[in-house]
């Protein structure tokens, strides 16, 4: 059986979510047990939890933040007990589905390996720019900072714990930069003179996704159910700016790339 493989990859907020929603309704199989809804992405992250725990187990056993927002030299490769759960994972997949795919944004990390598992892997990139996916995360992380103030009782406390976070942004930020660009490099290194290899802005999914879907079905060539984004989705959920960025001053963090290969 020929199966047609795709990995969804890209950054942490970077759309992948809502890319990987649409895909499914375009007819491919993404998963059955997929990672739900939380509060920073409440119509869910469409994460398969089989990839999401391989990575997971593998950024352990190297010692790495399971996070993955990492700055380490990429690409990685798996651990061998790790490596036979995942070509075990993919025989699995083959067997049940001609046409599937997977969604987990650590899989950027170990793409070069993810292709020499799977030969025939088609990578579709959502590229969305650094500025918006810092921006996200950074909306994301001084939501939870907020929270955590709460649970302080004390003015005192909490009015330092307000002035440390705001001194601690400018880092963060560029922290968050730093990972964005080892995720590019990683991409960077299989997307040349790759005829398996498609890259999607986000702002053209948002803009004019029957476009979009004219490239998906021509770049798999398989026939797909015709979906409206807008159906589901309505494009002004998705902030296309920075305004934490612009109102930290920091947009002079993005104009260049820096990473540390610690």
């Amino acid at each position: 059986m020929d199966n047609k493989i795709i990995c969804i990859a890209g950054m942490h907020r970077s759309g992948t979510s809502l890319f990987t929603d649409y895909l499914q309704q375009l007819g491919v199989f993404i998963g059955k047990d997929l990672l739900g809804s939380a509060s920073s992405n409440k119509r869910g992250h469409y994460e398969d939890k089989e990839f999401l725990k391989l990575h997971v187990e593998d950024l352990k056993l190297k010692g790495l933040d399971p996070d993955g927002l990492l700055h380490v030299k990429s690409p990685l490769y798996f651990e061998p007990s790790i490596l036979r759960k995942a070509k075990d994972l993919v025989n699995r997949r083959n067997a049940e589905h001609s046409l599937w795919g997977w969604k987990e944004p650590r899989s950027v990390l170990y793409l070069q390996h993810w292709k020499e598992i799977i030969p025939n892997l088609n990578i579709i990139y959502i590229n969305r720019p650094d500025i918006e996916i810092v921006d996200s995360l950074m909306r994301r992380e001084i939501k939870i900072e907020e929270y955590r103030r709460t649970l302080y009782r004390n003015p005192i406390n909490y009015i330092k714990s307000y002035i440390l976070f705001k001194l601690y942004l400018r880092k963060r930020i560029k922290d968050y930069k730093k990972t964005c660009d080892v995720y590019r490099e990683s991409v960077e290194k299989v997307k040349k003179d790759d005829s398996r290899f498609l890259e999607i802005s986000l702002h053209d999914l948002l803009k004019d996704n029957l476009k979009v879907y004219q490239l998906i079905e021509t770049f798999l060539s398989v026939p797909l159910n015709k979906v409206d984004i807008t159906n589901f989705f309505n494009p002004q959920w998705m902030k296309q700016d920075s305004p934490l960025i612009k109102e930290a001053k920091c947009e002079d963090i993005f104009l260049e790339r820096n990473i540390d290969n610690e």
